[in-house]
């Protein structure tokens, strides 16, 4: 990997860092709780990130910045590194017109990850637009199989919903 930004972590637990353009990017983990058929609870990490705060960046005026994928990639690892069990999801929510094309660029990005985290993508019709979902679990969680099925089955459900 290339260079990576400089991170700052606050007492709320956000990631930023700024570019060398000057957008600040904030990365986050929100916890999601997920209940299994016998009625566990899995702990589930969405991750996310918002550029200047939420309002976006003037994504069609600027340079490609291999170094913004590599500092998201990197925050992505270093939480697997720290917390064997973790289970990441990721939305791409189509609002704006953009969620399929986050997605594919997100699914690039997972591509450097390592190869022993096992990576899921699905899409849902969400409000009558596409939702694009990720989710990222170490291949030798214990549980993976099962929060797999876990995670499908939401999925599922929420097709149902929606129809």
């Amino acid at each position: 990997m290339s260079h990576l930004y400089n991170l700052s972590l606050n007492s709320e637990g956000l990631v930023t860092f700024t570019t060398e353009s000057g957008d600040v990017y904030t990365a986050y983990f929100l916890e999601y709780p997920l209940e299994d058929s016998e009625g566990n609870q899995h702990m589930l990490l969405n991750f996310d990130f918002l550029c200047n705060g939420g309002f976006e960046c003037d994504k069609f005026s600027k340079k490609h910045d291999k170094r913004i994928k590599n500092t998201l990639v990197s925050i992505i690892e270093s939480y697997f590194i720290r917390h064997e069990h973790a289970v990441i999801v990721y939305f791409c929510f189509n609002e704006d017109g953009y969620g399929r094309h986050r997605s594919i660029t997100f699914r690039k990005w997972l591509n450097d990850l390592p190869e022993n985290i096992t990576k899921i993508f699905r899409s849902i019709d969400h409000n009558k637009a596409l939702t694009y979902s990720s989710m990222l679990i170490l291949s030798d969680n214990p549980l993976k199989d099962l929060i797999i099925a876990v995670f499908e089955k939401r999925i599922a459900d929420l097709a149902k919903i929606n129809r």
